[in-house]
């Protein structure tokens, strides 16, 4: 069954990504969330001071932990969805996926401020060029 969207979904601080599968709280909402047919990427953030937050963006001078972050999920996303095509988890007859592919960022806390910065840095759309999807379009709802 091909999913008619993709929520990606950012902790907040001292939590990882799949905190979103073990707190009773998240885990009603994701059962809401598979129930209107959408499929779930939690991620983790890829850099963290310890806590676990969600980078802001990048003061004159700092490390570049947010422009690495926001790179790392983009390119997890497009990994995810590659990924689900090789091994076979969407059926070929629904490759390529419906497009565009409406894309629900959520997060708690840094994660979803973290998330609210994504549309304006990624744009309307994204174009991936990767081996298993040249060209799809995955659009940010």
């Amino acid at each position: 069954h091909t999913p008619s969207g993709l929520a990606l979904l950012f902790h907040g601080c001292q939590n990882s990504g799949a905190d979103w599968f073990r707190k009773p709280e998240e885990v009603r909402f994701l059962t809401a969330v598979l129930g209107r047919g959408l499929a779930l990427l939690a991620v983790t953030v890829p850099r963290h001071a310890g806590n676990f937050c969600w980078p802001g963006p990048d003061a004159a001078g700092a490390n570049g932990d947010f422009g690495f972050t926001v790179e790392h999920v983009r390119v997890a996303v497009e990994a995810v969805v590659d990924e689900r095509l090789k091994l076979g988890m969407v059926a070929q007859a629904d490759w390529p996926m419906p497009l565009p592919l409406p894309l629900l960022l959520v997060g708690g806390s840094s994660g979803g401020t973290f998330a609210s910065r994504l549309p304006r840095l990624w744009g309307p759309a994204w174009t991936t060029h990767s081996s298993g999807t040249p060209g799809t379009t995955i659009r940010i709802a």
